[in-house]
């Protein structure tokens, strides 16, 4: 396992992102299955745990409580926790959820904590609930070890926020990828973090499996020739590219199986990629960004949809079928009624496009797709 230093934690490389652990039929952790999944992570060296206030349905924390806290040493794992800034409206909610952060946990204090999703259209909410005023002085308290924030947002506000708080941060986080390199301003931000020496947490490296299972003929053909030499598998090649950066601290991944964890502890303590692999990796984000589709990076954040709709499902189902197929939209109606994935029809209530990060117009998708299923 590769390592990294952020003050004075020894990270590995590879984190583990807790929301990606197998789940059961209500969004929550399939318990033993997802345990398994925290026990290989511990087992191979994976001890940096981030957990959310919202994830698996609000009970990603109580399940990391029972999975790790309770059954290892509180010194063996690092736990990264952060503040859903949607939610934190005041600085009494603020304190409300840190508190309840940290009994859920069953932790006296968090080694990495930051403000979740910073990006333009609710940054203002960051400001007028000081956030991270609140963040800093639990980090001067000593409950919190090491500060930061994750970011959505583009060079601009980036800036800003670092040219207010950066001298108190440890650590950002962003998204960062071989497709979202060319298309999302990434490269802008991670030369800004680097410029300023901090370390990056990497979130979404593969996009939730987008990149590894793509839909477009011609990349995965690129794909399969670039690992040809190595034998690399898509998800080598995936990581290979982000962890090729050095200003990149920790990769997070949502492991789904102690297999999966296996596959990728193989891959983070073998060599990185060459010059060849890494020239064709660049090739490869540019040939995906001409693709057309609908561009989800299945993080689940509207896995909270009051009618119970599967978003990142129907949305997988409309790009395998209707653009990569090449079938009509309305092909696809039945295999959404038969897999269950739009038990409601759609409220329209916006939840989803308020806490997509990829901004995309969701309620266009699944309105459509929702009528088509229930005819209204």
């Amino acid at each position: 396992m590769k390592y990294a230093v952020i003050k004075d934690a020894i990270l590995p490389r590879l984190g583990m992102g807790v929301a990606g652990v197998p789940k059961d039929e209500f969004g929550h952790a399939d318990v033993p299955a997802a345990t398994a999944v925290l026990d290989e992570c511990m087992k191979h060296g994976i001890n940096y745990f981030d957990v959310g206030y919202n994830y698996l349905n609000g009970t990603c924390e109580d399940f990391f409580r029972e999975a790790i806290v309770k059954r290892y040493p509180r010194e063996s794992f690092y736990l990264a926790d952060k503040m859903p800034i949607w939610d934190a409206t005041t600085y009494s909610r603020v304190s409300e959820i840190y508190e309840e952060e940290k009994r859920r946990c069953g932790v006296d204090y968090f080694d990495f904590y930051y403000i979740q999703q910073i990006e333009e259209k609710n940054y203002h909410l960051a400001e007028n609930s000081r956030a991270f005023d609140f963040m800093l002085k639990k980090k001067k308290e000593g409950e919190i070890k090491s500060a930061g924030a994750s970011f959505h947002c583009g060079p601009e506000l980036f800036t800003k926020v670092l040219d207010l708080y950066g001298d108190q941060l440890d650590f950002v986080q962003i998204q960062l990828n071989f497709m979202d390199w060319y298309g999302k301003e990434i490269k802008e931000l991670y030369e800004i973090a680097q410029g300023r020496k901090l370390p990056i947490m990497v979130m979404s490296p593969l996009r939730g499996g987008f990149l590894t299972r793509t839909y477009s003929q011609k990349a995965r053909e690129l794909l399969t020739e670039a690992g040809k030499e190595n034998g690399r598998s898509f998800t080598d090649l995936a990581f290979g590219f982000v962890s090729s950066f050095d200003n990149v601290a920790i990769i997070l991944s949502g492991m789904e199986s102690p297999q999966e964890v296996r596959e990728n502890v193989e891959f983070f303590e073998g060599e990185p990629l060459n010059e060849k692999e890494l020239t064709s990796m660049h090739e490869i984000g540019k040939q995906m960004l001409k693709e057309t589709f609908i561009n989800c990076s299945f993080c689940n954040y509207c896995s909270y949809c009051p009618s119970r709709i599967k978003i990142p499902k129907v949305i997988d189902l409309h790009n395998k079928h209707v653009i990569s197929a090449k079938n009509t939209v309305f092909e696809i109606y039945p295999m959404i009624a038969e897999q269950g994935l739009i038990p409601m029809p759609c409220m329209h209530c916006g939840l989803c496009e308020k806490l997509c990060p990829q901004g995309l117009p969701v309620m266009s998708i699944i309105g459509k797709c929702s009528t088509g299923v229930h005819g209204i």
